[in-house]
Parts: structure tokens; C-alpha cells; sequence
């Protein structure tokens, strides 16, 4: 009876062995994975071109006349803008 029960014992210790280093080795293994996505370098390239923008702009309070679709007092200014 004491030999059954001990030989019990003993396969319950080995599962739980076998089961504290597997979930060891998830755990190892998980780290490293998250560990090593860290390590990549990221560039970040700085475009700073000019953009150049078009705008009409009237001066007059009471509108512009419009001939031919084509807004006869507007003025154009160009404006530049940078990133």
C-alpha cells in the first residue's frame, strides 16, 4: 500500500516538474521575442520641402466683379509652407 502511494507521490512531483519548467521556458521565451522586436532601429526621414500654395484673395468689401468666371480685382498670393 505504501509502495503505490509513494509511487504516486513521485509521478505527481514529476508532472509538476515537468510543469513549472515548461511554463519557465514560455515565460524565457516570451521575453526574449519581446525583447528582441525592441532592438530594431527605426529611421525617421524629415521631408521639408516647400509647398507652394495659390490663393485668391479679394480686396474689395462689397465682392469682386466676375467676367468669364475669371474674378476680375482678386489678387494671387503665393505662399509658402514648410513641413
Amino acid at each position: 500500500m505504501f509502495r503505490g502511494l509513494l509511487d504516486l507521490i513521485n509521478v505527481l512531483m514529476l508532472w509538476g516538474f515537468a510543469y513549472v519548467v515548461s511554463i519557465m521556458i514560455l515565460i524565457v521565451a516570451i521575453v526574449h521575442l519581446t525583447n528582441e522586436n525592441n532592438n530594431h532601429q527605426h529611421r525617421i526621414i524629415e521631408i521639408n520641402e516647400p509647398i507652394k500654395t495659390k490663393e485668391e484673395v479679394c480686396l474689395r468689401f462689397d465682392g469682386c466683379p466676375i467676367v468669364n468666371n475669371v474674378c476680375v480685382d482678386c489678387v494671387v498670393l503665393e505662399d509658402f509652407h514648410t513641413n
